[in-house]
């Protein structure tokens, strides 16, 4: 647990079986019930004895996260003669487990949470793993040699039971580190979104998805007003915010210069302040000073004073995204490509040396309500028959045809080249699959360039070009595809693999929980409330992206919805990405500190040992970018993130692994009966034995080499 004690400095509590064949153990971040709230819990009251601490039988459980609305809940169990322990709100999930079963249970469960339940009752114990429905919370799971299952919520608690980090180089090579379930790290799975997991004594792990988000057909004819429409929206928003207010510690907002934030912070003053007049809502803003339009500080100050927020500006220099750039990359345990984690890695450590403990972030909403500019091709491919009903303009196929044409040039974003949308025509087999959306070239660019990998890396993969759009295709479920191709609207089907694949693996680590929790902060996060997406799900996509003849406004009814409480100027403001900035002028004066970290670290020795990247094609890039440095800087971060990555966790040589296996120097389990023990960490831990027969398709590459010095310049968790 120390491993991971970032998670949880306050508090540790752990829970096994007299035959020791269970266990749990946490470590906790104590948010709500401070004193009070100790995990593991345990049931007792009307379903268990009341001596069942001494019998160890009945229900035990952790929760990692926040429930909302418990104490609703909490009152309707009472009620019905379920006894609490505790005040906090993890522990409606032990009882709601009792009163319902699994996965049943879960649809009660309001909140960001990994939950794992061990049920001792009946003849044999047995265990329930989840994870929430977006993923706000992170889970992994892999199986040592030895045939120990581990769970954690973070992959480095694995090290101090005997894992041994290998590189999982097809992941690599096709992106599904970073768009479905697998990770850097060879045999070592993410529990999906929305995903749960059973672990029985006489039976494999069976892992099934519980929730998922539905779209309505693509003709269907709405009802609703748009005044119903967009009070709905508001209402669910601002219920939202309240709810993720409610804590026994310190709050604050993560203010930036758009909208989700503004109205985060507008509507929390407002609930604030209904309670105190005096009331000021905290705020913690990113300023890039001398970077423009990418300095949101300015813009951010003048939204938290017109809502009367309590500002605090976090300036950040280029040196201090560097310099902050390696332990960022330890924390969030996969490559980068670009410094954006770095800038809410330093947010969140002013946020906590600041006394704040929780913080309302705005993630989510480019994600529901259409704000991305790759959607809106996908929302030209097909007329939704609303627009006239709803707004009165009508979208004549020549016009869809002709604003198609024109978006992939300039509606697109002033930040973005039309270049920057695929042509899904050089690949008509995979857009059938989907429904013929279009997929953006950035979720290529979340990954490697291919040109950057050593041949015996690419043998066996399905990358087509750079974006390994196959990758992305084999996510979705053939139920789903079917939905893409004859129901849902493009636009839809876009959002969808957006939420499905880059937002909860590459944005919710980068920019999330695993940023935030790197100083034991929690983040909420208001637009990932799963009631909010199922309303906004529901709704024509002429709400999401409004079609005027002579402009397109995304993420329309969120606009409207929230515009009691944000500026004019944020009401009209055209969205901007966030992202954090690099000097990118000519270095006449010398190297930059990117430059200088690339010379530190991307050095033929340290590239080599990686024994998958092409080191010739880095230094070709490293002197590009000497040149010009808009040149190749994201072909280089990367291949840095990836050696930086490395070094704290001893990584083998992928081709020295490959070389030991040509040569029968692996170890290949096939069929074999093992003894296996499972740990779950959600700041968590928790183990369970048995026999299980298995079968491994692949050969499992054992590492047998020595163990890797650790670079001594890389930050570590202690």
């Amino acid at each position: 647990m120390d491993l991971i004690k970032h998670r949880g400095p306050d508090e540790r509590g752990n829970w096994a079986t007299g035959d020791g064949k269970m266990g749990i153990a946490m470590v906790r971040l104590s948010i709500i019930d401070l004193s009070g709230g100790h995990q593991p819990l345990s049931s007792q009251g009307k379903e268990d004895s009341s001596d069942v601490a001494q019998t160890r039988v009945g229900v035990y459980a952790v929760v990692n996260g926040e429930l909302y609305d418990f104490e609703r809940i909490r009152g309707e169990l009472e009620n019905e003669g379920y006894v609490f322990k505790t005040k906090s709100d993890s522990e409606i999930a032990l009882h709601l487990y009792i009163k319902y079963g699994a996965p049943h249970f879960l649809k009660h469960l309001r909140g960001e949470f990994a939950v794992i339940i061990v049920d001792t009752r009946g003849d044999r114990p047995k265990m329930f793993v989840a994870r929430d429905r977006l993923g706000l919370k992170p889970l992994f799971y892999t199986t040592t040699p030895e045939g120990v299952t581990l769970v954690a919520s973070e992959i480095k608690a694995f090290k101090s039971m005997g894992w041994r980090a290998q590189w999982d180089v097809k992941s690599l090579v096709e992106n599904g580190w970073a768009v479905d379930e697998r990770t850097p790290y060879l045999g070592v799975y993410k529990l999906r979104p929305g995903h749960c997991m059973w672990i029985e004594e006489t039976s494999r792990p069976r892992v099934e998805r519980y929730w998922d988000v539905q779209f309505p057909h693509r003709d269907h004819i709405e009802t609703r007003s748009v005044e119903e429409m967009i009070e709905t929206v508001r209402d669910i928003i601002v219920e939202t915010v309240k709810l993720r207010l409610r804590a026994d510690v310190k709050t604050a907002i993560y203010l930036s210069g758009g909208i989700d934030s503004s109205a985060i912070a507008g509507i929390a003053q407002s609930e604030l302040r209904k309670l105190d007049p005096n009331a000021r809502v905290k705020a913690f803003s990113l300023s890039f000073p001398g970077h423009g339009e990418s300095d949101e500080g300015p813009i951010a100050q003048r939204t938290a004073q017109f809502c009367g927020a309590d500002m605090q500006v976090v300036p950040v220099s280029e040196v201090d995204l560097i310099e902050a750039f390696p332990e960022m990359v330890y924390h969030t345990e996969y490559p980068s490509v670009d410094l954006s984690g770095s800038g809410k890695f330093l947010l969140s450590k002013a946020t906590r040396e600041a006394g704040y403990i929780v913080t309302l972030t705005g993630e989510g909403s480019d994600e529901f309500f259409g704000g991305y500019h790759f959607f809106l091709q996908d929302y030209f491919r097909y007329v939704d028959p609303n627009i006239e009903k709803i707004f009165g303009n009508q979208l004549t196929e020549e016009k869809r045809q002709a604003r198609l044409a024109e978006d992939l040039k300039k509606k697109v974003s002033h930040t973005y080249a039309a270049s920057k949308v695929v042509d899904m025509n050089a690949f008509s087999e995979e857009r059938r699959e989907i429904g013929g959306i279009s997929l953006p070239l950035e979720f290529g660019g979340f990954g490697y360039a291919q040109a950057l990998f050593l041949s015996e890396a690419k043998e066996g993969t399905k990358v087509v070009e750079d974006n390994s759009i196959q990758t992305h295709i084999d996510l979705i479920d053939e139920e789903v595809k079917e939905k893409m191709r004859n129901v849902w609207h493009p636009l839809h089907s876009s959002q969808y693999i957006q939420k499905e694949g880059i937002f909860s693996n590459i944005l919710l680590n980068h920019l999330g929980d695993r940023v935030e929790m790197a100083h034991s902060v929690e983040g909420r996060v208001p637009f990932c409330d799963h009631l909010l997406i199922e309303y906004v799900a529901s709704l024509p996509p002429c709400v999401k992206v409004k079609y005027e003849e002579e402009s397109i406004n995304e993420k329309w009814i969120l606009k409207e919805a929230v515009k009691p409480f944000i500026t004019e100027e944020m009401y009209l403001r055209k969205k901007m990405p966030y992202h954090a900035p690099v000097n990118t002028q000519a270095q006449q004066e010398g190297p930059n500190a990117l430059t200088k970290m690339f010379d530190r670290y991307l050095t033929r020795e340290r590239v080599e040992k990686l024994g998958f990247i092409r080191y010739e094609m880095v230094e070709k890039v490293k002197k590009a970018f000497a040149e010009e440095t808009t040149v190749g800087k994201k072909v280089l971060v990367g291949t840095l993130g990836t050696v930086v990555h490395s070094l704290p966790w001893s990584l083998s040589s992928f081709l020295e692994r490959v070389s030991k296996f040509r040569n029968g120097q692996s170890d290949e389990v096939a069929g074999a009966f093992c003894r296996l023990s499972l740990w779950i960490n959600a700041e968590v831990l928790c183990f369970a034995n048995y026999k299980q027969a298995y079968t491994k398709i692949s050969p499992v590459l054992r590492q047998k080499s020595r163990r890797e010095a650790v670079d001594p310049e890389i930050p570590r968790a202690t």
